[in-house]
């Protein structure tokens, strides 16, 4: 009961001892989790905003789950991204209603946003190609190559549809862009499951396991070091 209720519940949620981030710490990392529909989230943003008089019930609704989520969640000391997934779901189903309102209704917006986003992938692909010899935070560029290729060849192809055929182009852009990233995660994570917490310094306790030297580290409770040692 301590544990549960009030070192892990109202401990965190007022002086948290781990995961501290400041409060505007998941405007940051929306662009992440809703990776390149972030655009057009915050194009769904400004279009109800200007027509918040006429939205339907599910709507507000949807976006009263939204908001009150990461609202509810910056205010807690402690912040995970998991925390806040119950938002994707509305934001999902908001997204999905904006663009079918710009494909019937805007097309100077749905030209727009398409340009953006292929050309914002083909920058992705071409940085994670120059930067593959790159570590961050312990997981390796490298392993994204597939991700890297495949969004410059796509994002190219799509732009040189959209005027021929904008099914094709809407299909490449805001579904098969999304699934290459999520096929290629499905292939490299599990190489990285075991490393949570431990990440940064991996590589090196890697190194030393199997010499005969004794490694210390600072970790609250080293309940991931077993993935590592042998004795």
């Amino acid at each position: 009961i301590n544990d549960l209720i009030v070192k892990q519940t109202i401990g965190r949620s007022f002086n948290a001892f781990v995961h501290k981030k400041p409060f505007y710490y998941y405007l940051i990392l929306l662009p992440l989790l809703y990776f390149q529909y972030i655009i057009l989230l915050i194009g769904m943003g400004v279009t109800y905003l200007k027509n918040k008089r006429k939205l339907e019930k599910y709507e507000k609704f949807m976006l009263v789950w939204f908001v009150s989520t990461i609202l509810f969640f910056s205010i807690v000391s402690s912040k995970l991204w998991l925390y806040i997934l119950p938002c994707v779901f509305p934001g999902a189903i908001l997204i999905s209603g904006y663009i079918k309102d710009i494909i019937e209704k805007d097309k100077k917006v749905l030209k727009k946003s398409i340009y953006l986003l292929n050309f914002i992938m083909l920058i992705i692909g071409i940085v994670l190609i120059f930067l593959h010899n790159k570590e961050i935070i312990g997981i390796s560029l490298k392993d994204f190559l597939f991700t890297a290729f495949s969004y410059i060849i796509l994002s190219i192809v799509s732009l040189f549809l959209y005027n021929k055929n904008k099914i094709a182009s809407v299909v490449i852009t805001f579904v098969v862009l999304f699934m290459v990233l999520i096929l290629n995660l499905t292939f490299v994570l599990p190489k990285y499951n075991g490393l949570i917490g431990l990440k940064e310094i991996s590589r090196s306790i890697e190194i030393y396991n199997n010499k005969d030297v004794i490694v210390s580290y600072d970790f609250s409770d080293g309940m991931y070091a077993n993935h590592y040692f042998n004795k």
